[in-house]
């Protein structure tokens, strides 16, 4: 499992990181973080990889 920063998820995305925090409240499918301390979280690559790949089939 590879872990990966919000910066590092808003380049892969290229959505900006209100947008994901919305997201993440709106879209049940929306990969959701792990959060590792109060200041710190992460998300695994795989699932942000999935819904990128699901967001690609359904356009």
């Amino acid at each position: 499992m590879n872990l990966i920063s919000t910066r590092q998820f808003v380049a892969l995305t290229g959505l900006s990181r209100a947008t994901i925090w919305r997201y993440r409240k709106k879209f049940p499918n929306f990969p959701q973080p792990i959060v590792l301390s109060p200041s710190s979280i992460r998300w695994v690559e795989q699932d942000v990889d999935r819904w990128i790949d699901a967001l690609r089939k359904v356009a």
